[in-house]
């Protein structure tokens, strides 16, 4: 899996499961459960989780919630051994880009969680370009949520000074003042 781009789905047992720190869901990953544990009870894993390696173990940082009832009904006595899992080797930006992605539209994140997302992501190295697109939002939200917060703002960059930056991380050339 060297290539950024690949992603295998596995049957991952639970005890391998962990919850990454690039998941931006901090409040209210309690809301909801009972009816997840319902459908996972009754129904089965209707959606799969998404985790990169780390060493012997996986990180989840999209689907917390889904490993937490599975975990809680192992702890219950119910046959819930593993979980269908995506195994992405993708950058912890990346990560955060997704997860924050996955919050904000399933509606179940707050907005401080959604804003400490977007720092997190601009702190990862993202620009706040990529930010407004993976979010499909406008400069004006943007500075919504970061003013929560009371962050400063990123500039806006063009796709050449991005394409750029890019490249100079990419060839390892010293940025110049």
């Amino acid at each position: 899996m060297g290539n950024t781009e690949e992603l295998e789905l596995k049957k991952i047992p639970l005890g391998k499961l962990e919850i990454a720190p690039t998941n931006v869901r901090k409040h209210y990953v309690e809301a909801g459960l009972d009816d997840l544990r319902f459908s996972l009870l009754e129904i089965g894993q209707t959606d799969v989780v998404y985790a990169v390696p780390n060493g012997d173990k996986y990180s989840v940082y999209r689907g917390q919630r889904r490993v937490i009832v599975a975990k809680k009904l192992m702890e219950l006595g119910k046959p819930v051994l593993d979980l269908w899992v995506i195994v992405k080797n993708i950058t912890p930006k990346q990560q955060l880009l997704e997860s924050l992605v996955d919050s904000k539209f399933v509606g179940l994140s707050s907005e401080i969680d959604v804003a400490k997302g977007i720092e997190a992501v601009l702190k990862a190295g993202a620009t706040k370009l990529e930010a407004l697109r993976a979010l499909g939002i406008k400069e004006e939200e943007l500075s919504y949520y970061l003013n929560l917060l009371g962050a400063t703002e990123p500039e806006l960059l063009t796709e050449t000074e991005i394409e750029f930056r890019r490249l100079r991380e990419y060839y390892r050339i010293p940025e110049t003042k």
